[in-house]
């Protein structure tokens, strides 16, 4: 297998993963939520996982597993068996306005467009409304004095937001304090304290009338199909794609936050994005934890995940690659039917490996692999600790 293949499913999992000391139960990775603590010891179909991603899609998937076989014959491997996909798509940027002299803000407004910030004054309007109408406001409230805003002032907004991420101090009003210390007049001059603190208590992003008690994403749900859609409408994925995830530091309330001891940022919002070979995001899907009414359906989490994510960009001759959580022998088939190729680390103690690869004692440098019918190929490299790994396009 390729170097660049192998750090591109993740270089530094593998030393984890296949720890003597390793148990998936406890994995932080695999852990997706605290309170609904679920083992991936065998893929079972007996054990059929249930997760929002499943309830929230737009559209069918392309394949169904309920289609694939599990019997799965190891042997030696076959060149003949190998699949070659020819690469179809398109790869590269869709819009024709950026040039060498676009400046960062031409740049920025290519994802944050007229449609997504009207959203936004929209429903910031609509609700600033509501508020007024059935609450009662004392004579000195500072909701006295709201008038609706406009596209200038949200864009305003956003640009405060991405200076305080520069420049970060205690408070939000610290920006408008007079102490030497904290002075800023940038910010100061481009927007009122009272007036900042205003938007941001009317700041939304759908009508709250509107309920979906399923869906703990449905207040920033239209922000986010928006946002999804100019991401892609800017970047062409090519042959090669990455699935990993990510995390977003939060430490405020939220119901789906999340506590992964492995991450640089413990404790945040966990999101999965599909990326481009050379680190562009063009999907992702922000994980809320399990819906309320559930829906059976076929595939471990991370199965799933990745049929949404490729969703559209499958049948065009690409190549996945993933970390353990993700990679899988009926995934691999999956994929290959839709002329899709898989490669990542495996974890051990999955169903349908090669028992032979996965038991062998190897020495340092020695490896050892069996490919099925259908060229997927498993195989073991020995490091420092042993690296099993899954291709359908080497040998």
């Amino acid at each position: 297998m390729d170097t660049y293949d192998i750090e591109m499913a993740l270089e530094d999992d593998y030393d984890i993963s296949d720890s003597e000391f390793y148990n998936s139960d406890n994995d932080p990775e695999f852990v997706l939520n605290s309170q609904h603590n679920e083992s991936d010891s065998g893929d079972s179909d007996d054990n059929l996982l249930v997760d929002n991603l499943q309830n929230n899609s737009d559209s069918e998937t392309m394949t169904s597993f309920s289609d694939i076989s599990l019997n799965f014959t190891w042997g030696d491997y076959d060149v003949g068996n190998n699949k070659i996909f020819q690469f179809t798509g398109n790869e590269g940027l869709q819009i024709h306005t950026v040039s060498i002299n676009s400046t960062p803000i031409d740049i920025l407004k290519l994802f944050l467009n007229d449609d997504l910030v009207n959203l936004i004054v929209c429903e910031t309007n609509v609700y600033a409304n509501q508020v007024l109408q059935s609450t009662r406001i004392s004579r000195n409230s500072r909701m006295n004095n709201w008038t609706d805003t406009n596209s200038q002032e949200i864009q305003v907004i956003f640009g405060i937001f991405i200076w305080m991420g520069l420049n970060v101090i205690p408070a939000f009003s610290d920006y408008w304090s007079n102490d030497p210390l904290y002075k800023n007049d940038f910010i100061s001059h481009l927007m009122t304290r009272n007036r900042f603190e205003l938007l941001m208590r009317m700041l939304h992003f759908n009508d709250n009338q509107i309920p979906n008690p399923n869906d703990k994403l449905v207040k920033i749900k239209p922000f986010l199909t928006l946002l999804k859609n100019n991401i892609q409408s800017v970047y062409s994925v090519g042959e090669k794609m990455v699935i990993d995830e990510s995390m977003i530091a939060w430490r405020g309330r939220l119901g789906f936050r999340q506590y992964i001891p492995g991450k640089k940022h413990k404790f945040g919002v966990k999101v999965f994005k599909l990326c481009t070979g050379n680190g562009y995001t063009y999907d992702f899907e922000i994980y809320s934890g399990r819906e309320i009414n559930t829906v059976t359906a076929t595939g471990n989490v991370g199965e799933k995940i990745v049929m949404k994510l490729t969703n559209n960009l499958l049948n065009a001759g690409r190549k996945l690659y993933t970390d353990n959580f993700y990679t899988s022998c009926v995934l691999a088939r999956v994929l290959l039917q839709n002329k899709t190729h898989l490669i990542g680390t495996h974890r051990k103690n999955r169903k349908y490996l090669p028992k032979d690869v996965v038991g062998a004692k190897l020495k340092k440098t020695e490896v050892v692999g069996k490919q099925c019918q259908e060229g997927i190929v498993v195989l073991k490299w020995k490091d420092k600790r042993d690296v099993l790994m899954l291709s359908t396009c080497h040998g």
